[in-house]
């Protein structure tokens, strides 16, 4: 029994997740980033995953992998999906039989949604959407995929910025870093391209689907989280999408955030534009000694612990965090 508020809680909402309006247990399993996804602006994904791992210990779920669905290993790069069920579903062969059906055949879409290609495609996308609503907002882009400005440039690492941009009239010179994916930036990420920014004497955006662990502790550094919430493909595969919305929805409450837009939403442009209000004529204040991967919001180096027994916990480097830090799940104000 967890002595975690927020993973209580976590726990609380997933068992009804698992649960149908009778109170009745529901045979359709969930993979482990959906479950993230569907509940991050509640929950932190660590903490969804440390409940997760409570109630299979608990047996009130029952986990298919690749241990158990060996088909799923032939899958390669996604072989370490992981679903959840209501074991309470699982009791009989012909249901056991329908949810390995279910598991691998959302694995396969996952898969192919999952690929090279589509990474590339979703980068180049919302890159493309974001540089033209910088020259709406009246930057011109000075630079892309560089670490150089103004005669400086950053040794330190290989990394590098999508795009440097300065606000015609003004002083104002934003370093953007563009994310267009389900999971969160790493926070030594966030704090490297918070360094390429400081190094090159430039203010740091993150135009991303969804970070909003890492609001304050960018803020913090000066800098501005831009924050779509779905995750934008372009027209052209609305097939894909309406697969995808279809399978890892649940409708009406739990809307899986993937769409096929055009441009960026709009409810994500105004906040953008009312922060370069505020700082293109008075540079933001900087705090040096806030660190992301040291905010209460950073995930512990260990969250995924128990996912999978031979699986190197995601992240590198990052400081380890007591219990009562790191599942301070307080949001910021909510974001539109």
């Amino acid at each position: 029994m967890t002595r975690d508020p927020k993973v209580a809680e976590a726990k609380d909402v997933l068992m009804g997740h698992f649960l149908n309006k009778k109170g009745d247990p529901i045979r359709t399993p969930y993979y482990l980033r959906q479950l993230e996804v569907l509940y991050e602006g509640r929950f932190f994904e660590w903490v969804i995953v440390a409940a997760l791992n409570e109630l299979e210990k608990e047996r009130y779920l029952t986990v298919f992998d690749r241990r158990s669905i060996p088909e799923l290993d032939r899958l390669k790069t996604i072989s370490r999906i992981k679903f959840y069920a209501n074991a309470d579903a699982v009791e009989t062969v012909h249901e056991r039989k329908m949810m390995r059906k279910h598991v691998i055949s959302t694995a396969s879409l996952i898969k192919k949604y999952s690929s090279a290609d589509v990474a590339k495609m979703l980068g180049r996308q919302l890159e493309s959407l974001v540089r033209n609503q910088l020259l709406i907002s009246q930057f011109e882009i000075v630079g892309e995929h560089t670490n150089k400005y103004d005669g400086k440039k950053w040794t330190k690492t290989a990394h590098n910025l999508d795009f440097i941009a300065k606000k015609r009239g003004k002083n104002l010179v934003i370093g953007v870093e563009v994310k267009n994916t389900l999971s969160l930036m790493e926070p030594d990420e966030i704090d490297t391209k918070i360094d390429i920014c400081r190094h090159l004497g430039i203010v740091p955006v993150f135009a991303v689907r969804w970070n909003k662990p890492y609001i304050h502790c960018v803020q913090k550094q000066g800098g501005f989280t831009w924050i779509f919430k779905t995750q934008i493909f372009p027209f052209g595969q609305e097939k894909l999408v309406k697969q995808l919305y279809s399978r890892l929805s649940v409708e009406p409450q739990l809307k899986f955030p993937i769409t096929n837009r055009n441009s960026l939403p709009e409810r994500s442009i105004k906040p953008f534009n009312d922060w370069v209000s505020r700082v293109e004529d008075r540079p933001p204040e900087i705090d040096t000694n806030v660190r992301c991967q040291r905010s209460p919001g950073a995930r512990p180096r260990d969250y995924r612990q128990n996912t999978y027994p031979d699986q190197e916990p995601e992240g590198d480097g990052l400081t380890a965090r007591g219990l009562g830090d790191y599942r301070q799940n307080t949001y910021p104000d909510d974001i539109p």
